[in-house]
Formats: C-alpha cells, structure tokens, sequence
C-alpha cells in the first residue's frame, strides 16, 4: 500500500501511472494529493479520506476499485481539470469545484454518496458527464448545486432503476444539498456539440428536478436534430425564468419520447414564455405512453404542452 498521510502531512502521487492493490489512505488532519496521473486499481484498491482530504489536483484518471469517505473524510476534486473515472465504486461525497469536471466512461456506475457541483457563484461551470451506456446504482444523490448541467453528449443510456421494478431510485437534483434553494442551473443537457450530426440519450429510473435556467428548458434541454428517451422516471419542479419549457425543451428537429413518466408542476415564468411542462419545436417528434402531464404552468401559453405546428 501506499503510506498514509496523517495529522498535518500530505502525500502527493505526482508523474507517471501508479498502480493500487491495496490501500491509499488519508487519515485525520492528512491529505492525499493526486495530482494529474492515472491510477489503475486492482479488485482490492481502495483511495478513502479516512478523516482526511482525498485531494484530485489537476486532472486525473482512477482506475477500478472504490474512491471512499469515512469518518468526516472529504473527497475534493479543485478548481481546473477534470477526473476520469472508469469502473470505480464511489462510496462517498465528492465535491467538485467551479471549473472542474467529473467525467465517467465505464457501463456501470456504483454512486452510493453524493456529488455536488459546487459552482453557484462562479461563472466558471463545473459539470458531470457520462461518456457510454451507463447504469447507475447504489442510490445515492448528484447535487448540480450551480451553473452545471449533466452533459450527455454522445448516445448514452443512464439507468437509475436500480431493482428494476419500473420505479426511478436517482435522484438528479439542481439544488447543492437537500433542503437548500439554491438552483442556478438547468439539470440535463442533451446535446452533441455538432449541428450536423445527432444523438439519442436514453434515461431510465431518474427523476430529474429543482431546475432553474435563464435558456430553453428548465430541466432538460435537447438540442436541436438530437433525440432523448425517457421512462420510469419524473421531471418536476423546474423552471425556466426568460425561455420556453420549464420541464423539458426540445429544438428544432429534435425527437422526444416518455414512458411512463411524470412531467409535473413545472413552469415557464418569463413574460413571453411557452410551455411549462414540455415545449417543441418545429420538425420535431414527440411520443407520450402512460405518461402524466399536470400541475405546469406557463406565462405565455401551453402551461402543460407548447407543440410547434410543424411537429409529428
């Protein structure tokens, strides 16, 4: 193993990869710092803030094992730099600073405590971002906390339907802990970056929520050519304050799809805007089977629906 740092000291793992099959270890007062290299663990690697700081300076890759934290242990990711991680078990809270990302790449994610993005006053966005078809399990929380959204860009599945009994266990939430209110940001993005091409997000078992935008779509934005399938899950409780969908906005030519899924007390609040539950383009494509839209609210029109005309 790796020692541990203790008391006041701090540990930096610096140049080159680093492999761990056993334990790398912040205890009470210490600090690890990972600074800017991979480290690739085996079935029994294990990175915990003990009591200590877990610091991810830099940018970073963890590979396999579990990144935990006990014992009033904390796991910061600073300002700058993303972490990759792939097939890692986060078995604790990690906090992610203004202009910092946590980017996750593996089919399995085991989230058992809470990310929060911590960047409501900064105009530097920090973000989390699912790179391939990803089950998330463990139950646990993601926090945007600022101006952040979960990024997916490239056709993704993200599955939080845990037991797989049709109910959504993940919980997407733009607030930075349960009970603030706090919002600055809208919670999902859909959007590949590239006008000329498109992607389809599929998010199963989630419920996404407490949204807040100045932009298109309070909780969930989907840009235009691009397409998202949603089932067992929720959109509630998100608004947008300037645009339109205060749920759920989909542009031109994009291609919306829910399963039984509650799009609920949403609402589009600027002067001139449209849909509170869901707005649509034009070109675009919307299907609705065992779904619920009640409860939104919109300035302009379509407190429920706001559908272009030239909408399949």
């Amino acid at each position: 193993a790796f020692p541990s740092a203790n008391g006041n000291g701090r540990l930096r793992l610096i140049s080159n990869s680093k492999t761990n099959n056993s334990i790398i270890r912040a205890d009470t007062g210490g600090t690890i710092e990972i600074t800017g290299i991979t480290v690739t663990q085996g079935p029994g690697g294990l990175i915990v803030a003990d009591g200590g700081t877990i610091d991810l300076v830099s940018s970073q890759t963890i590979n396999g094992g579990v990144l935990r934290a006990i014992n009033g242990g904390t796991i910061v990711k600073p300002t700058s730099g993303n972490i990759s991680l792939n097939d890692v078990s986060l078995q604790g809270d990690l906090e992610v600073l203004p202009a910092a990302g946590v980017i996750y790449n593996s089919t399995a994610f085991d989230c058992q405590g809470t990310i929060t993005l911590n960047d409501t006053n900064s105009t530097s966005n920090s973000f989390i971002q699912f790179n391939a078809n990803t089950v998330i399990a463990g139950g646990g929380t993601i926090f945007l906390g600022g101006d952040g959204p979960l990024e997916l860009r490239a056709s993704v599945i993200v599955d939080g339907d845990i037991d797989d009994d049709g109910g959504a266990d993940i919980t997407l939430s733009a607030l930075s802990a349960s009970g603030a209110d706090d919002a600055d940001t809208r919670v999902v993005t859909v959007d590949d970056g590239d006008d000329g091409a498109s992607i389809e997000a599929t998010l199963i078992g989630l419920i996404v929520r407490d949204g807040v935008s100045r932009g298109d779509g309070g909780g969930i934005h989907v840009a235009a050519g691009d397409a998202l399938t949603m089932r067992d899950g929720a959109v509630r409780d998100n608004r947008t304050d300037r645009f339109n969908g205060g749920g759920v906005y989909g542009g031109e030519g994009a291609r919306l799809s829910f399963e039984n899924v509650s799009i609920a007390d949403n609402a589009a609040e600027g002067a001139f805007d449209s849909g509170g539950g869901l707005r649509l383009e034009r070109f675009g494509a919307l299907t609705l089977v065992d779904s619920r839209v009640t409860g939104n609210s919109a300035t302009l029109e379509g407190g429920g629906l706001s559908i272009h005309q030239d909408v399949a």
